[in-house]
């Protein structure tokens, strides 16, 4: 009659498995980054520093971006890991229940245990040399007669070491995969850099034009009132009897004219508000920008050797530190 012996491997492995789990999710951190648009409704007066926070708050290009930093920021883990030393331990006992009915040894019932542990650690290092070790402790218990000693215990430990010396060894080598990885999240970084570095100037340039077309439809719309208001005293003089008739067409084509410009730079109005509102992430029919900054005249004192400085620079630097801003 033979009873099979579990192993206590599974076991211990599965309650370290459940008691990790809390541990785990309690000691890893996600970004929560998720697309949403700007909460904006109905007439909103806007700063261009604000324009600027809104843009790199709710672009869908910088989310993307800062997931594929953080996707390289993984895959350089994930390659750190593999130098991770691995350690594992297992464990089993067996019982066997054995009736003898023999005429040369003693009958009856004889029981046998088994009681076997071992523990293993393995790993690399960024030489590319391997090394092992393991320990092994087997306790054996019996009830048969025949037995002169019980328990018996045995025990057994191997160290292992092994580098390679032509294929596969050296740190050039070995660490390969890693500088690729740490080049990835680099580029990665520059490209999110740059990418925000381009979301500002949109949203400034953006800004700015809008600024600009409602100022300047404002006059067109001033001098299409003046000249309306030119008309009905034409149109009165003509009435008196005081100017000639083409001088009364004259004025009325340069109406239709203004109006035409009017139209015009009211479409370019909509066209550069839907834009920034783009940029913005906002909801093109329900919300109406209005530039709160208007535009002043700034003398620029222009230091050709400075500003190449400033550019290879410390322009860099800000674009970075940006950067570092719309990652958090």
């Amino acid at each position: 009659m033979m009873r099979a012996g579990f192993t206590a491997t599974a076991v211990a492995c599965s309650c370290a498995f459940l008691f990790a789990l809390p541990g785990l999710a309690q000691g890893t951190e996600y970004d929560d980054i998720k697309l949403k648009k700007a909460a904006l409704t109905g007439e909103v007066s806007l700063s261009l520093r604000r324009s600027i926070e809104l843009a790199l708050e709710t672009n869908p290009e910088l989310v993307a971006e800062k997931l594929r930093v953080e996707q390289a920021r993984v895959g350089i883990e994930e390659e750190k890991g593999f130098y991770d030393p691995v350690f594992d331990a297992s464990g089993s006992i067996g019982r066997r229940d054995n009736v003898v009915a023999s005429r040369f040894f003693p009958a009856g019932l004889f029981v046998e245990k088994d009681t076997i542990y071992g523990a293993r650690l393995n790993g690399i290092t960024h030489m590319g040399s391997r090394y092992g070790l393991n320990l092994n402790f087997h306790r054996q218990f019996s009830t048969s007669n025949t037995q002169s000693l019980s328990p018996q215990y045995a025990a057994t430990m191997d160290l292992t070491f092994s580098q390679p010396l032509l294929r596969g060894g050296g740190s050039e080598v070995v660490l390969t995969r890693l500088r690729i990885a740490q080049r990835e999240h680099e580029i990665s970084e520059e490209n999110l850099t740059i990418r925000v570095s381009t979301v500002i100037f949109q949203a400034v340039q953006a800004y700015w034009n809008l600024v600009f077309l409602r100022e300047d439809l404002e006059v067109r719309r001033t001098s299409l009132a003046l000249a309306q208001a030119l008309l009905e005293q034409s149109e009165s003089l003509l009435s008196a009897g005081r100017i000639a008739p083409v001088s009364v067409h004259e004025v009325r084509a340069g109406v239709f004219e203004r109006q035409e410009d009017v139209l015009r730079f009211e479409n370019e109005v909509a066209r550069t508000d839907d834009q920034l509102k783009a940029l913005l992430y906002a909801d093109l029919s329900t919300v109406t920008l209005v530039p709160r900054d208007p535009l002043e005249d700034m003398v620029t004192d222009l230091d050709t050797e400075r500003s190449f400085g400033r550019a290879l620079g410390g322009g860099w630097h800000l674009s970075r530190k940006l950067c570092l801003r719309a990652k958090s």
